[in-house]
């Protein structure tokens, strides 16, 4: 279900520091397969509770920037 969704949704560029782009973004994030356990989603690699909403996006932002060239 995850591979037809990627399909989909994807979109372009950098998410925005909005609410909307918050959400838009974990969503995303979910969707990706994370770097080093299968089971797992990119959102969970990423995520931190230290850190806050903006923080998560802006690190979003760098790894999809980094590994998928958007």
């Amino acid at each position: 279900m995850k591979t037809i969704l990627r399909w989909f949704f994807k979109p372009k560029g950098e998410f925005e520091t909005t609410p909307k782009g918050l959400k838009m973004a974990k969503f995303w994030s979910r969707l990706q397969k994370h770097p080093n356990s299968k089971k797992s989603s990119l959102y969970s690699y990423i995520y931190s509770l230290h850190l806050d909403g903006w923080e998560n996006i802006h690190n979003i932002n760098k790894y999809k920037k980094k590994n998928f060239n958007y």
